[in-house]
């Protein structure tokens, strides 16, 4: 059956589409446009609010912004990448400006070593699709905000090491369910580690060592996070039970968990995470002997450091095997004054065996 034909004076609803269709492909272009042309004077008060740095001179001498260097475009024409983590970039005495806050499309944020200052970057929370954030190695203070979930599910990279940031780590971080990367570590950081940070169960790297946590214990909840390749929780304050969940970590390249207070033995299930090549246990209260039952499925171990420990009884003679190993096991910090006396002939194969 044929369609019922539209009422006289209704004949032009069909093209309707049409002409919405039609107007939008001539606003579009003109709507990019004056964007991007924002996004320009943005950029340029941005350089203006650091100084005018030298490392920023083709920032206005070019006849586009696109062609400004430490910047980059998505399809769309939008600033979507802000990187001058390079050593010939400087902004030393400047501050982080809110106008980069009004780059919406920004994914990427890397001032990296450039010595800004100022407080955390709440106007981040208007690039609803910010991924990597890398602000380490700067002049940033004051505390982490108690909203920083607001980052938003894109976030992927959160760097903010070695800056003065202080107060306790927020729990709201545990929001940021995307994150494979956290670095909070080199600030001045008090309370404890919060449990809720076990819910960030994509995370593959987290760095909190040299703070100033108060004493408590690696959280239970830490055993979630089986993604993890690199551990660095030195000096952090930590003591209780050794975590023993962390030899079903199956992924674990790097483990730092020295200048702690971590208590009891080292688990035998430790010298079987294959992919294992940095252990760092040193300055911690363990004890008992260093067990291994049968070879070590630990062959890539590269480091390992249980110094300045209680450790007793010998080394296991399945370190001989390990021919690229430089182990530290300090005999007289770990209470084992004897050990190079009864050091396993096989040991003695790898370069260094005992600090003398």
């Amino acid at each position: 059956m044929a369609p019922a034909p539209l009422p006289r004076g209704h004949a032009c609803l069909r093209a309707l589409p049409l002409v919405v269709a039609l107007a939008l492909a001539r606003l579009l272009p003109g709507h990019a446009a004056a964007q991007q042309a924002d996004e320009a004077r943005l950029l340029l008060r941005i350089k203006r609010a650091w100084g005018d740095p030298p490392a920023l001179a083709s920032w206005g001498a070019a006849a586009s912004h696109c062609n400004w260097t430490y910047v980059a475009f998505d399809a769309a024409g939008r600033v979507s990448s802000l990187a001058l983590a390079l050593p010939n970039v400087t902004l030393a005495g400047a501050m982080l400006p809110d106008d980069i806050g009004g780059l919406a499309g920004l994914a990427v944020l890397d001032l990296f070593n450039t010595s800004v200052g100022g407080g955390f970057p709440a106007f981040l929370y208007n690039c609803t699709g910010i991924a990597r954030v890398d602000l380490s190695n700067n002049r940033l203070a004051g505390e982490l905000p108690a909203d920083i979930g607001r980052l938003g599910g894109s976030l992927t990279y959160l760097a903010l090491g070695y800056n003065n940031f202080n107060g306790a780590i927020p729990a709201a971080l545990s929001k940021l369910t995307n994150l494979i990367y956290l670095a909070l570590n080199g600030n001045q950081l008090t309370g404890t580690i919060p449990p809720e940070l076990g819910l960030l169960v994509n995370l593959e790297t987290i760095k909190l060592e040299n703070n100033l946590f108060g004493a408590g214990t690696l959280p239970e909840s830490f055993k979630n996070l089986t993604k993890l390749t690199t551990v660095w929780l030195a000096n952090c304050n930590l003591g209780g039970e050794f975590p023993s969940y962390v030899t079903r970590m199956t992924e674990m390249v790097w483990l730092d968990l020295s200048m702690n207070g971590f208590t009891g033995s080292i688990p035998t299930e430790i010298w079987n995470l294959q992919k294992l090549q940095y252990l760092y246990l040193y300055i911690n209260n363990l004890s008992g002997e260093i067990a291994i039952n049968g070879p070590i499925g630990a062959a890539s171990l590269l480091e390992v450091d249980l110094s300045d420990n209680q450790l007793s009884g010998p080394i296991p003679e399945s370190f001989g095997s390990l021919l690229q190993l430089v182990p530290e096991l300090a005999p007289e910090q770990s209470r084992r004054r004897d050990t190079a006396e009864h050091c396993p002939t096989a040991v003695l194969k790898i370069p260094v065996a005992v600090e003398q």
